[in-house]
């Protein structure tokens, strides 16, 4: 009896292999991504907001999704190979949302890592920021 139990788990052992080989599941195990850290933003005074991360090991890029609210519907506004991200041309007083994800290329498909901490930044209003550089001035000279 003993043998015979030995025999059905290597059977069911080496059916497992060949169920996860054939549907790819072991590809998706032994591609894990990293995911990227320490998301910030940084306003700057045209009307843009700069994005920064610290890089994920082995991957092939990111995608920066924004939202107009932390829970909100996050949409893809960019894809890039680099660490730091400018979101430009941006409304004056609106409050943006922002997250990163990696993702690495295997056998031509994307695997993703997961969200970075969300981070939200509000853009410079252009009449605040004439004002600013009006007193600035008058400061300074």
């Amino acid at each position: 009896m003993e043998g015979k139990r030995k025999r059905i788990y290597r059977w069911l052992a080496a059916c497992l292999a060949l169920l996860v080989a054939f549907t790819g599941l072991l590809t998706v195990q032994a591609a894990g991504v990293a995911k990227p850290t320490k998301l910030s933003a940084k306003v700057n005074d045209n009307v843009s907001i700069t994005l920064q991360w610290t890089a994920a090991k082995k991957v092939s890029g990111y995608q920066v999704y924004t939202a107009g609210s932390k829970s909100g519907k996050y949409t893809l506004l960019a894809t890039t190979s680099a660490t730091k991200y400018t979101h430009s041309n941006l409304k004056g007083g609106k409050t943006y949302y922002y997250k990163v994800r990696a993702y690495k290329t295997v056998k031509k498909k994307k695997r993703y890592s997961g969200y970075t901490a969300v981070v939200r930044a509000t853009a410079v209003q252009y009449a605040a920021q004439k004002s600013l550089r009006s007193l600035n001035s008058k400061v300074d000279g």
